[in-house]
């Protein structure tokens, strides 16, 4: 999901939590009951009004890079969180 022109860097937390509550619960599947998680990665950036095709493919790919690797974080930190249950 891209989020254009945010006033407040915080707005980021705020849509991810909108969107793990959505996405958050429980399905049937063939009988079987399946709870479902959600991680949300974050990378923020400014494009440059004149950047060229290349240089927004180039910041699509280190944008996505980021969230990856933001979104493992995520992970880690919930599954730390559920053991110390």
């Amino acid at each position: 999901m891209l989020i254009r022109r945010l006033e407040d860097p915080a707005e980021l937390e705020t849509v991810a939590g909108r969107v793990r509550n959505r996405l958050a619960g429980t399905v049937t599947v063939a009988g079987n009951e399946l709870r479902l998680g959600l991680s949300v990665g974050r990378a923020e950036t400014a494009v440059p009004a004149d950047a060229d095709a290349a240089g927004h493919k180039e910041l699509a790919r280190t944008l996505l890079f980021a969230a990856d690797q933001d979104m493992y974080r995520v992970k880690t930190e919930m599954r730390a969180d559920l053991a110390l249950r």
